[in-house]
């Protein structure tokens, strides 16, 4: 599989950082982590990735507020947002696809779910 499937993802809950990371490096995609605004700002910096995974729910920042930077600075992004707070998180989901987020995925992840996305996004 190409290393230019590169994904990073976002999200304070290092287990589960850990966890995604180790499938998808399984899998074959390059991963790389942020566990919070400033991470993930200093991420994008200078480096290129196909798809962001980004939890919703961030210390000190919304989703939000970090996918419209990620976007902002890498346009072609494809991102996958994740939340584990289905109903209090879900108007800013609304807000997220409708500027062009992809898709969501609601913890506890289904992991085939979210291999089916990225397949889909990154062939």
């Amino acid at each position: 599989m190409p290393n230019t499937r590169k994904i990073l993802i976002v999200d304070d809950d290092r287990d589960l950082c850990a966890s995604l990371a180790d499938v998808l490096a399984d899998c074959g995609y390059r991963v790389t982590v942020a566990q919070n605004h400033a991470q993930t700002l200093a991420a994008l910096e200078g480096r290129t990735f196909q798809v962001l995974i980004l939890d919703m729910k961030l210390p000190q920042s919304n989703g939000l507020e970090v996918f419209r930077q990620a976007r902002a600075r890498q346009p072609e992004l494809r991102v996958v947002l994740i939340t584990g707070f289905r109903t209090e998180m879900q108007h800013l989901i609304e807000f997220a696809l409708k500027e062009s987020a992809d898709t969501v995925c609601y913890k506890p992840i289904d992991l085939e779910e979210l291999l089916e996305h990225l397949r889909k996004m990154v062939p």
